[in-house]
């Protein structure tokens, strides 16, 4: 009797039924509140599903700034052979988005994640399915945001491949970058938030191999598709200049649009200020140690932070309170879910030179954040609902 408890407490099958809560919870979420009704952009995606002599060039055209070429390739067969049941659409989304809590979940374990440390499992599974992005759960034209997300993610997770294992072989290395820029251009090509994915990989890159990455070939190849994918987006993009004039004369306002932005879900502009800075001291760690265990989690906090500013640049013209739009919810949790994953994976964090930091309890803030990201979620359930009613 005592060898067959001794076995049970051994066995992982608590932390593969703690894995299994999100997708079960995704599952029931689409069922009771998923609708099968066009809204809004949905209509504009009506003739890419009837195929009304639309060419390829139809595909790349511009909606609103987003080019959403690769979202258009999906969603356009599956709604004509569906009939417009944007039913099916949005199980394409959950589809991606319990792929990538897979991925996330998988790296966790890979830089040295406890099998059971439920932490990493429950935390992405929220993220990802948090309520508070009700309109991306349940509006069949946010396929472009999963797709971008998805994307940007695998990006990540392939680029952090390249160097988990210091002995792998120089082909493996090789066909993880390859993943990691084929899913950067699906990405770029999906929504124009996927573009961060870009200057995100080439940041954490430099100062991962400092000196060393301008000598590897393939990062010259990812600088050259870096600047081809960037003037393939500015041709016959909407002029920038309102943009770029509205940023030089309210520099204030793009700030408090980008705090709102990175505390939208809880819609305090003050909680995006503590997470910026909780960001900024993750990142100096990063620069200053040359911390090589979780290339993954800085990714997510640097991506999503450019994906706050750049957003900020084209909307803030709106009014700062449009950051707090439940679009964009998913992108700020990212940095959420980042600032998370990276305290509890490095346990010497913060590093011993910065004694500023060292006056904080980083596991004290971990556990703040936890509870702001628990306590946003109970109120999303609230929201979905009302917006599953709307629909």
């Amino acid at each position: 009797m005592q060898n067959l408890i001794s076995k049970l407490k051994e066995s992982n099958i608590s932390f593969v039924v703690v894995c299994l809560i999100p997708v079960i919870y995704s599952i029931l979420y689409l069922k009771f509140l998923g609708v099968n009704a066009l809204h809004a952009d949905d209509f504009t995606q009506i003739p890419f599903a009837m195929n009304a002599g639309l060419g390829i060039s139809d595909f790349f055209a511009r909606h609103d700034t987003h080019i959403e070429f690769f979202s258009r390739l999906v969603l356009a067969p599956i709604l004509r052979v569906t009939y417009l049941n944007v039913l099916w659409l949005l199980c394409v989304v959950y589809l991606l988005l319990n792929v990538l809590y897979a991925l996330l979940v998988s790296r966790n374990l890979k830089i040295g994640g406890r099998v059971r440390d439920f932490v990493v499992p429950l935390f992405a599974g929220m993220v990802i399915f948090h309520p508070m992005q009700f309109s991306n759960l349940l509006w069949a034209s946010a396929i472009i945001v999963a797709m971008s997300v998805f994307f940007s993610c695998a990006s990540m997770y392939f680029f952090q491949s390249m160097f988990m294992n210091l002995n792998s072989s120089k082909s493996s290395r090789i066909i993880s970058f390859t993943l990691c820029w084929s899913c950067a251009v699906i990405a770029a090509f999906s929504q124009t938030q996927g573009l961060a994915i870009w200057p995100t990989i080439t940041i954490v890159w430099i100062f991962h191999e400092r000196k060393f990455a301008l000598k590897n070939p393939l990062f010259y190849i990812w600088l050259a598709s870096f600047i081809s994918c960037y003037m393939m987006h500015m041709i016959q993009t909407v002029s920038a200049e309102s943009s770029i004039s509205a940023v030089i004369h309210n520099p204030i306002t793009l700030i408090l649009y980008f705090l709102s932005f990175l505390g939208n879900y809880t819609h305090y502009l003050l909680f995006g200020l503590f997470i910026f800075c909780i960001s900024i001291a993750i990142i100096t760690d990063f620069i200053c140690s040359n911390r090589v265990k979780d290339l993954l989690s800085l990714s997510l906090i640097i991506n999503y932070m450019l994906v706050a500013a750049l957003t900020g640049v084209g909307r803030m013209q709106l009014g700062i309170y449009q950051a707090d739009s439940s679009r964009y919810v998913g992108f700020s949790l990212m940095v959420l879910l980042g600032c998370i994953n990276y305290i509890h994976s490095n346990n010497n964090f913060p590093i011993n030179r910065f004694k500023i930091f060292n006056r904080l309890n980083f596991k004290t803030i971990e556990i703040i954040l936890a509870l702001v990201l628990i306590a946003s979620f109970s109120v999303g359930i609230h929201k979905s609902l009302n917006f599953s009613e709307f629909m």
